[in-house]
């Protein structure tokens, strides 16, 4: 037999070698406490585990013994101390168990089994939720991070000259080209470094796998100056040499409007245009083309402009030019300002609830979140993580022992996790 202690909320029983018996705690001490019982085997692989009750007391249908037969050996017992009885609850098996903290007891129960219970069947995450990034959602061809220019996870330090923008989508997409001086510059997004382009001309070029497509989704932290010429681009996408307007095939994501305080998503001659707050301040732009249908919208917006650019045929894109058109004669496309961080979806219609998890991550990393309107989910849920977070791995334990306890506090060789799951399988 075994005693299940009274800080006890989780047992998991090794029913591989022989039958034993869990003995509970008596009501009176706990009282109102529910204790889960599973089976760390899977379904009773081998033994029966019996639980019994202590001190006289009983389960609720007057037994003193329970047998753990239920699938895959799970029930939940809640103990009534004015009764002196436990009553059985939940016996269908959950996805996992969440403990606020957990601790690892041994305990000599040589009667359940003397082997090491394995933990095939228990996993503990030390974070339930996967960190979002771009490449979180399919389709990301391009995602050039201004606050790790490089790829290494170390950004630049601010004053330093930028050689080359390096590709995170995993797609080896990095600028092949550059012109001009673009500078890692202290404070230019708020607080944060991040790559400026003056108009001298300076951009970077770079070349993408053929797109044919009709769907693509762009997104980008920026700030525009009044210095950017009349139609300086953040973003256009073409193929080498060929321009990103006038041409069904091509288009361009974000470029100043004939010298004013917006915005233009184009394709061919459909120009669709929205305002920035300001200029020299951050904002976050979306754009999109999708069949016929471009839209754009500035620091998240519920309610983007859109319009039907009366094309639907598929894209011919190769290549991309960052402050400036892809056919880089084009004068009137030089930009001026800060381009901190693009994002470029190609063949994945995004849905809202993606679109919205992007802006949420760009404006949690930038610190714009202030710029989002009230029911934004970028406010209340957490995308952005820390530039050099690692999603951590599954965490598996041998415990020398037939049961493992899984109680009220954590610490296990220095581990520690605000809120671990344990995954039954």
């Amino acid at each position: 037999m075994s005693n299940i202690g009274l800080s006890t909320d989780l047992v998991l029983a090794n029913t591989s070698v022989r039958p034993g018996t869990l003995v509970l705690p008596l009501t009176s001490q706990i009282p109102g406490r529910t204790i889960t019982i599973k089976c760390a085997t899977g379904s009773c692989a081998v033994s029966t585990c019996f639980i019994s009750t202590s001190g006289g007391e009983t389960f609720e249908d007057g037994s003193t013994i329970q047998a753990l037969t239920t699938p895959y050996g799970f029930m939940k017992m809640t103990a009534s101390a004015t009764q002196r009885k436990w009553f059985t609850g939940a016996t269908t098996q959950p996805t996992s168990y969440t403990a606020s903290t957990i601790r690892t007891t041994k305990t000599q129960a040589t009667s359940i089994s003397t082997t090491t219970l394995t933990t095939s069947s228990l996993s503990l995450l030390t974070d339930a939720v996967t960190p979002f990034t771009p490449r979180s959602i399919p389709g990301c061809v391009l995602w050039l991070d201004g606050k790790d220019v490089n790829g290494t996870g170390t950004n630049i330090t601010a004053g330093t000259t930028m050689t080359q923008w390096i590709d995170k989508s995993g797609g080896s997409n990095s600028t092949t080209s550059k012109a001009g001086t673009i500078t890692m510059t202290a404070n230019a997004i708020g607080s944060n470094a991040a790559p400026v382009f003056p108009k001298s001309p300076s951009y970077f070029l770079g070349s993408l796998p053929t797109y044919t497509g009709t769907a693509i989704y762009h997104f980008a932290v920026a700030t525009l100056t009044t210095n950017a010429t009349s139609y300086g681009r953040i973003l256009g996408l073409a193929r080498t040499g060929v321009n990103d307007f006038a041409d069904t095939t091509t288009e361009f994501a974000f470029i100043r409007n004939a010298g004013t305080q917006a915005l233009i998503i184009g394709r061919n001659s459909s120009y669709l245009s929205t305002p920035i707050p300001a200029y020299s301040t951050p904002f976050l732009v979306q754009s999109s083309q999708n069949g016929s249908t471009e839209s754009i919208g500035v620091n998240g917006t519920l309610t983007p402009a859109t319009q039907n650019t009366g094309i639907s045929t598929g894209f011919n894109i190769s290549a991309y030019g960052i402050g400036v058109n892809p056919a880089t004669g084009d004068a009137g496309s030089y930009y001026d300002g800060v381009i901190a961080e693009l994002v470029v979806y190609m063949g994945t219609v995004l849905t809202t609830a993606q679109i919205q998890s992007v802006e949420g991550y760009l404006a949690q990393k930038w610190g714009l979140t202030s710029l989002l309107p009230a029911t934004h989910p970028g406010l209340t849920t957490q995308y952005f993580k820390g530039l050099n977070y690692v999603a951590p791995s599954t965490q598996s334990f041998s415990i020398s022992s037939s049961l493992a306890y899984w109680g009220p506090f954590l610490l296990n060789s220095g581990f520690r996790t605000a809120q671990p799951q344990i995954f039954f399988k």
